[in-house]
């Protein structure tokens, strides 16, 4: 049996951010996110290469220090304290929903981002990036526009699952 293979438009498939289920089992009732505009994540390595005496071609090279970019933009969120997820990152030690002001804390908040994208023939690829930081929270407020929030961050593991046709 041939192999089937599909096509992934970026439009289809869902996006959710929750933390990080060691940290914060609190925020893992957060919906999927509404209208996403755009994610990318970008697996990334440092590498050393070995050159020696007597030749000029590599003898040998090794990887180190592995990061998983996130980056993430959607428009349509409930900015309500109750509700919105980024506030953690400004009060992440926060019991109850975060206050929505900054926090005199060194603390990161850690988040889990799962994304799964559908494709043509109904397969899926779920990828789940775990311990994800955001570096800030920026609030574009665009003239003759919708507001697109746009988060980037970093993250410690991810795993990619291909799934079987639906």
């Amino acid at each position: 049996m041939a192999a089937t293979v599909d096509t992934f438009f970026g439009n289809r498939g869902t996006i959710s951010v929750v933390g990080s289920a060691t940290t914060d089992p609190k925020l893992a009732s957060i919906p999927a996110i509404a209208v996403v505009k755009g994610v990318e994540v970008n697996v990334t390595f440092e590498h050393v290469e070995l050159y020696g005496f007597g030749t000029i071609l590599r003898a040998d090279v090794a990887k180190h220090t592995a990061k998983v970019e996130v980056k993430l933009r959607w428009a349509r969120f409930n900015p309500s304290l109750a509700t919105f997820w980024p506030y953690w990152i400004m009060n992440p030690t926060a019991t109850t929903p975060a206050s929505g002001s900054i926090e005199d804390t060194n603390i990161e908040k850690m988040f889990k981002v799962t994304a799964v994208f559908t494709g043509t023939n109904g397969r899926t690829m779920t990828m789940v990036i775990d311990n994800v930081y955001f570096e800030g929270i920026p609030f574009p407020m665009p003239e003759n526009d919708f507001v697109v929030l746009d988060l980037s961050g970093y993250g410690s593991a991810i795993t990619i699952t291909p799934n079987a046709e639906a």
